[in-house]
């Protein structure tokens, strides 16, 4: 099922995507943004909260902001929470959502497309740029084998496109992120129709 946003109010934003796939019951990521008094990032997962990031100051925000990868996140979750990140890229600054994306790529998949520069500069490329504040996204689980799953990934681009990618996570077998679940590859966007 796709996830669905929704912003609340001016002067502060929340931003909420519930994610329901037929392996997990339901999550939720809870994104507030402040305005200089603080904000905060809550993962939700079965009713439990799983991470929780507070700040104050929104200037320093960006990496307070990001959720880190957890052995508690599951695959599906590490998709919807970069698709997020890239959907809402200058929330709360400038490629803030890029930074977010960046923290699940698998180690491998770091070698080659890093540093963090070029990874960027990639991502604002034709190749992908319309991942970029796209409009919607819907991620529908594909194939899964030991310790991989790959989702299909339907997105509404700013310009009305909508495209699809593979998106393929892979569980980390040793070092810092042993056990995390991050991105090993994003395929090519191919052209799926037109959207609203």
């Amino acid at each position: 099922m796709p996830a669905a946003t929704r912003p609340i109010h001016a002067g502060t934003g929340r931003v909420e995507i519930n994610l329901h796939t037929p392996h997990l019951q339901s999550i939720t990521l809870v994104r507030f943004v402040g305005t200089g008094n603080g904000s905060a990032v809550v993962l939700l997962r079965r009713g439990f909260l799983v991470l929780l990031f507070l700040w104050a100051g929104y200037g320093k925000a960006v990496a307070a902001d990001m959720v880190q990868p957890s052995p508690y996140i599951a695959a599906a979750e590490v998709v919807a929470i970069q698709l997020n990140g890239l959907q809402y890229n200058d929330t709360p600054q400038i490629d803030a959502g890029i930074l977010q994306t960046w923290a699940f790529a698998h180690p491998r998949n770091r070698t080659i497309t890093g540093p963090l520069s070029r990874f960027a500069a990639m991502l604002k490329g034709p190749g992908y740029g319309m991942m970029i504040n796209h409009l919607s996204h819907q991620i529908t689980p594909a194939q899964a084998g030991d310790g991989w799953q790959k989702f299909d990934v339907l997105m509404e681009a700013e310009n009305g496109d909508v495209v699809h990618f593979s998106w393929v996570v892979e569980k980390v077998a040793h070092g810092p992120y042993q056990g995390c679940w991050m991105t090993v590859a994003v395929s090519a966007p191919r052209l799926a129709g037109q959207g609203s």
